[in-house]
């Protein structure tokens, strides 16, 4: 259960941007904080919890987050509930503004760095809801990556994620846009078709519709695509849905980059 935080109003709510787990009988337990915004909530294939955040307050671009026991997520607006909880330790310091994730790490190490940035006004404004691909390759070659659903542009984008040294980090591509409204949710049926969930109440969306419920179904043909992407020490290495011409990939003229 994510607590939104984004310091709006008075947010005189207990445990305002914080995550909790609930037991079965009722009970919230404290279980990390520095949450922004929320937009969506799901798991890996490992059971590992992400969350989407949005941009705004100590968040410049939305993001998607892992949910790590006692992790702080960068908003420290929600700090002052320390005060009613012991769970996790003492109040920490307060990041800086302005500073650099390791340097804040190395004063605040709760501090969990975002697995994957999504560029805003590119990868769009609004990410929400979270579903993992487990439909064993009935939705195509993508399984155990996760969808991110996208509200504002109205898309659904899809992430790689590596775990290295304990943190998760990997990469965002575009995957399907032109939804009828603003997605919400995506989740997975039996048959391996993909149902979207989507509203433009609110913040509006690319798609005009005032709501939408729309099913994708994989044709069988295999896009060509980056399936992987991966840093290394000394730039990234790339792993394609199907074989490449090697003159090209060995091309430097075949990449672009922007910052």
């Amino acid at each position: 259960l994510c607590l939104t935080g984004s310091g709006g109003a008075a947010n005189e709510s207990d445990f305002r941007g914080w995550f909790m787990r609930v037991t079965p009988d009722g009970k919230t337990i404290p279980t990390g904080y520095g949450i922004r915004s929320p937009g969506g909530i799901g798991l890996n294939h490992l059971g590992d919890v992400f969350y989407c955040d949005n941009q705004g307050l100590w968040n410049g671009s939305s993001s998607l987050k892992h949910l790590r026991p006692g992790g702080f997520q960068g908003n420290p607006t929600g700090n002052k509930y320390f005060a009613l909880t012991d769970v996790l330790g003492p109040k920490p310091p307060d990041p800086k503004n302005g500073s650099r994730i390791e340097i804040e790490r190395s004063k605040v190490p709760d501090l969990v760095p975002p697995p994957v940035v999504l560029p805003h006004g590119k990868m769009g404004n609004s990410p929400a809801g979270i579903e993992c691909d487990e439909t064993g390759g009935k939705f195509g070659p993508f399984s155990s990556q996760l969808f991110v659903s996208e509200q504002t542009h109205s898309k659904v984008h899809r992430v790689f994620l590596e775990k290295i040294n304990g943190f998760y980090q990997g990469a965002a591509f575009p995957f399907l846009k032109g939804f009828g409204s603003g997605n919400i949710v995506a989740r997975f049926a039996a048959d391996g078709s993909m149902f979207t969930g989507g509203t433009n109440r609110g913040w509006g969306s690319h798609g005009k519709n005032p709501f939408s419920f729309q099913r994708v179904n994989w044709t069988g043909k295999v896009p060509f695509e980056v399936h992987e992407m991966r840093a290394k020490s000394d730039g990234f290495e790339l792993t394609f849905t199907q074989p490449a011409d090697v003159p090209s990939l060995a091309d430097i003229a075949s990449y672009a980059m922007e910052a």
